[in-house]
């Protein structure tokens, strides 16, 4: 819940440096890089608990996908379109490669970019083909609404069948997706 809540805080952040304008986004990607490095650095302290580790590189990896968007807001980032699923192809080969080098918090700031950046890119190949035929402007709210039984299976999943809180955080995580997924296509598209 508390990761919703967070993301739900960033979005509304980047709605209101949008409305001041270039400089304000501007100064908001500064100072959001800035709190990104001192919380992917304060999550590589050896006397943190993994679940510490773990919230911190999910906070960062909250703040940089934020980050991204702004970016992507005032034309410095191209992640959001179609031109982006071989950028996204290439970092999760990447983390695939190194998932088990990285540490805790260094596992939860990908996995989180990962989810956010999977999710649009979802949402992009579906305006694409929609585009394309108008019969697949249906898919919108098929996608959404197949999120709903994702949601509760996760749900579910996190309460019976995990172990430890950084396994129910990971779920977590995709709780998240799933959620705004289904707000997003469901209640805003």
């Amino acid at each position: 819940m508390l990761i919703v809540l967070f993301a739900g805080l960033m979005i509304g952040l980047i709605h209101a440096l949008e409305a001041v304008g270039q400089t304000g986004v501007l100064v908001g990607l500064v100072g959001k890089l800035a709190a990104v490095g001192f919380f992917i650095k304060t999550s590589f302290n050896p006397r943190l608990s993994g679940i510490w580790k773990a919230w911190l590189g999910i906070i960062s990896g909250m703040i940089t996908w934020t980050v991204l968007e702004l970016a992507e807001v005032i034309g410095l980032t191209g992640i959001d379109g179609l031109g982006a699923i071989h950028l996204f192809g290439l970092a999760l080969i990447s983390t695939l490669l190194f998932w088990k080098s990285l540490p805790t918090g260094g596992r939860f700031f990908v996995f989180i970019i990962l989810l956010n950046w999977g999710g649009h890119l979802a949402i992009e190949v579906q305006k694409f083909i929609a585009s394309l035929w108008e019969i697949f402007e249906v898919s919108f709210t098929v996608y959404g609404w197949t999120m709903v039984p994702l949601t509760v299976f996760t749900i579910y999943w996190t309460f019976e069948k995990t172990e430890t809180r950084v396994e129910r955080l990971y779920f977590a995580g995709w709780l998240y997706l799933f959620l705004f997924t289904v707000v997003h296509l469901i209640f805003i598209h």
